[in-house]
This record gives C-alpha cells, structure tokens and sequence, in this order.
C-alpha cells in the first residue's frame, strides 16, 4: 500500500505562434510583482513553476513542525520541534513534518506536493546536496494518505527497506489519529537508522564506463562495442545509456527495482545532463531467480513510455534468457535510439 519513490518531476509546455509554431523561452517573473510567494533566489519562478509555486505554502524554514490541520497541541508542537532541531544538529540533515489536508486523490499528486513543499521552501539550503527528510501526513478524510520523503544524503542512511519499516511502525498511530506518538517514533527512528550508518549495498563506479558487468557475461571486445555504442548513444541524445549485470540473490521484484535506482542516482549518472536524464537496463544472473527489466529517469520518461519499454524487452527476452547478452545488449541500444529519433509518443 505504502511506496516510496524517488520523485523525478517532468514538465513540458507548447507555445503555438500566431503564424508558426515555435518552442518559447518561458517567462520569468519578477518575485517583488509575484509577492514573493516565499521563494527563495536560488529559484527562478517561471512560466513552467509558477502554478506549482502557487500551490506551495510558505514557512519559516527553521519550525520544522508544520501542522496546518490543528493536530498537534501546542506542547506537543513545540517537543517535535526541539527534537527536530536536534536530529539537524546531530546529523546535519533536516528533519520535516507536514500535516495539511488536501483533496489529493492520487500518490503522485501528495508527492508532488511534498517535494515542492521542500524545494520551495529551501530547507536544507545550508546543507550539503540539501539533505533531509519528510513526512508527509494528508489528513484527507475521503483519502488520507502518509509517506517518507529523501533528499540529497538522507537518501543514502533511509533506504526503502528501512522507510518501509518505519511506516508499518508508525500506522497504527497515524491511523488512530494519535499523532504525536507516531511523529516522535519517526524522529527517533530516522536518527537510530543513522547512528547504524549508511544503508546502500550500491557498487561504486566510474561513470564514463556505461557498460558495468560484474557477472562477467561479456568478452573484452564485446564491452568495447557496447560502450563505444552507448556513448554514442549519450552523445546523440543528451541522455546516459546503461548497462548493468550482476549477481545479486533478491528474491522480488521491488530490491531489483530499488538496486538499479541507487545505482544510477548514487553513481550520479546523468549529473551534468538536463534533469539526470537517462535509461538503465538491469539483468541479474542470479540462477535461482533471474530477472532484468529497463529504468528511466528524467527526460527519458518522456520519449521511453510503458509500451515502448515493453515492447523492447519482449525483443531482447530470447538472447537474455539464451545468455546471449552480447546481442541482446546491442538491440536494447538499438531500439532505445529508435524510439528517441521517432520523438515523444503521444
């Protein structure tokens, strides 16, 4: 029921000429005129922001306990509010706790929100990569719904498993409505998780590499082809272009999923590349329990749908399940380029 995700935010708008049509610079808007809608300078507000900005409260970034639907009591409000200001003192992360109640009728609306609740607000603007974490709690009637959020390092120590674990824990309270034990269970268990260090099993590599086979499925020369293929491929596209094959005993779906995602954000592909863009093919050789399956990230979501992404791995099932990697590796960067020349399917 509960998810986490790692939010990646597309926004794309077409201006249409009176006489031709023609991609626009989006308007930039003065904050002094917009009232400042409480972004900070680091933000550029924006016909493609504006609407989301309007949308986003603004705090002081230093309560750190903001309860817009009066569940908390004053007393209450103010020892979460010293416990958060300790865990930031402590890890030099920030620790959020937001309470609104919003017609949202869907999770990607509530993490759209949340996100832009942290962005917009500049928490964690004097910390490295902004890091920090939040709880979102929607008190909805019709659909409530609660999750965790990461930012920056917060991402490397709160890994999915120990989120999850987290939200099982704190249930029972949020779904009772006893508010401050669950709140102060997720603070405590944030700095427990901590103090046992960073969580990710993540592998780190060069990323000008693009072809990372640590089952060792490929010869020399078919690395070489493959990576020569994917630079091409990133050089064409402004998007990374992956490979990864492992060895790894996971026995579902979602610690594949959530080992290829780490991979690819905690190596930082994609850095200097507009929005992180890129796609990511995963095999893991594990014989009890073989799986493989394609990830996007950033721009990429937009040109690799569901159906295209489908389509291509139906296509490479046959040389994958044979371990004849080197040809199926091919025809996934192959079809990846296709798709990208065809454009954003409708």
């Amino acid at each position: 029921m509960k998810k986490i995700k790692y939010l990646l935010i597309i926004l794309s708008i077409l201006f249409i000429g009176t006489i031709n049509v023609y991609a626009k610079v989006p308007e930039t808007y003065n904050r002094k005129e917009m009232d400042n809608l409480g972004v900070n300078k680091r933000w550029q507000i924006t016909d493609n922001n504006k609407s989301n900005i309007l949308k986003t409260k603004s705090v002081n970034a230093e309560d750190k306990i903001y309860d817009f639907s009066d569940v908390l009591t004053d007393e209450e409000y103010e020892k979460l509010k010293n416990d958060a200001q300790e865990f930031k003192n402590y890890t030099n992360m920030e620790i959020i706790i937001l309470i609104d109640n919003l017609p949202y009728s869907n999770e990607s609306t509530n993490e759209d929100y949340a996100a832009d609740f942290y962005d917009y607000n500049d928490f964690g603007i004097d910390l490295d990569k902004y890091s920090g974490v939040l709880l979102f709690r929607n008190t909805y009637e019709k659909d409530p719904y609660f999750n965790i959020y990461t930012f920056g390092n917060a991402q490397l120590y709160f890994d999915y498993s120990r989120l999850e674990t987290t939200l099982d824990n704190i249930y029972d309270s949020l779904h009772s409505k006893d508010y401050y034990t669950g709140f102060s269970r997720y603070i405590s268990e944030m700095k427990s998780y901590y103090d046992e260090g960073i969580a990710t099993k993540t592998k780190s590599v060069n990323t000008e590499d693009k072809i990372y086979d640590v089952s060792n499925v490929l010869t020399d020369e078919e690395y070489e082809k493959l990576k020569n293929n994917a630079l091409d491929f990133r050089n064409h596209t402004n998007m990374e272009i992956i490979i990864l094959i492992d060895n790894l005993p996971y026995s579902n779906d979602s610690m594949n999923e959530n080992y290829a995602a780490d991979f690819y954000d905690y190596n930082d592909f994609g850095i200097d590349l507009d929005k992180r863009s890129g796609v990511l093919l995963f095999r893991n050789t594990y014989e009890k329990d073989p799986y493989y399956d394609i990830y996007t990230f950033g721009n990429a979501q937009l040109y690799f749908s569901h159906s295209r992404l489908n389509k291509t791995l139906d296509n490479i099932y046959d040389s994958l399940h044979s371990k004849d990697y080197y040809n199926g590796f091919s025809r996934y960067i192959s079809e990846m380029k296709s798709y990208y020349d065809s454009g954003i399917p409708s």
